[in-house]
């Protein structure tokens, strides 16, 4: 009899890795759309010898609901949607693709968010496009020559981050990050220092217990008021409501978010309503090239799962 692979709430224009290489071990791949209705999820993998999803969540009770269930993989790099801990009492392997290309992708993204809100280029989009024209100094906007940028999680892509936006003329990199020791052309600080210098926050670090709402009221009121902070890592690291209303109060400049804690986001948020925050749909990882190598790559752990082997980049060793 074949296996079964559940692949949950992914959308993707084509799945022909995927049908290529499970075909050749016999393997049913089944496409489920449960949303986040738990129960509905429980049903949907219930006999699933392997799942694979990207943003559901694969909480306890889920995992209790599994009859057999070799291993889940994320189709990406976080998995702080996945119980770890439950599934490796269980020995259920849990695998994602770490290095797809984000490092050279979502550093760009980062720089586009950042460049469109210091140019103020949606809202003048939308003045152009609404008739006004050599609107000058309407709205205030700022270069960067001479500013200060501070990166929050100096990992593979906070560090490509730091590198491709070091010939803009930014006077300092400044980073935090508490394992990465010292990080080449980045003078590495505490949150406190790194706040109150930076003129651009960029987010690039995990979301765990310790970054969970790293960016809140008590750092961002250490902001500069010609701040810009910029998200394309996880949403959970910024407190939303702190950061509207540090947007609305002028507290700081802008920002720029391409992740939320909530996805899809409540749109009827006052976030949403600003003018000084432009937003994405967590599509920072996002190109033809990276979304091939994250099905690929995905695909082949979950070959491994199913045939008995240990995953490539398998996050929950036991």
């Amino acid at each position: 009899m074949g296996k079964k692979v559940v692949i949950l709430n992914v959308n993707y224009p084509d799945f022909d890795v995927e049908k290529r290489l499970f075909s050749a071990i016999d393997a049913d791949l089944i496409f489920s759309d449960p949303g986040e209705d738990e129960d509905r999820i429980i049903e949907c993998v219930r006999d699933a010898d392997c799942i694979m999803t990207r943003e559901t969540l694969i909480t306890k009770r889920v995992l209790d609901g599994l009859d057999h269930c070799a291993g889940i993989v994320r189709y990406g790099v976080g998995v702080d949607n996945i119980d770890l801990d439950y599934a490796r009492e269980k020995h259920i392997y849990v695998a994602n693709v770490p290095d797809y290309g984000a490092p050279s992708i979502v550093p760009e993204h980062a720089m586009a968010l950042m460049f469109a809100v210091a140019r103020r280029l949606v809202t003048r989009d939308r003045a152009v496009r609404n008739g006004s024209w050599d609107i000058g100094a309407a709205e205030p906007m700022y270069g960067f020559e001479g500013r200060k940028v501070g990166i929050i999680g100096c990992g593979k892509i906070g560090r490509a981050f730091a590198k491709k936006i070091s010939g803009i003329g930014f006077s300092e990199i400044l980073g935090f990050d508490p394992y990465a020791g010292e990080c080449e052309g980045i003078r590495m600080t505490d949150l406190e220092t790194l706040f109150s210098e930076s003129d651009i926050v960029s987010l690039h670090a995990p979301l765990t217990e310790d970054t969970y709402h790293i960016v809140n009221k008590k750092t961002l009121e250490l902001m500069k008021p010609t701040a810009i902070l910029i998200n394309t890592s996880r949403g959970g690291l910024v407190d939303i409501d702190a950061l509207a209303d540090a947007l609305k109060s002028g507290l700081i400049f802008g920002a720029g978010i391409d992740v939320f804690e909530q996805e899809p986001p409540d749109l009827s948020h006052e976030l949403f309503s600003l003018d000084n925050v432009t937003v994405t749909d967590h599509c920072s990882w996002y190109c033809t090239m990276t979304q091939g190598n994250v099905q690929r790559i995905a695909a082949e752990d979950a070959v491994r799962i199913i045939k008995g082997e240990e995953p490539k980049a398998w996050c929950n060793p036991w």
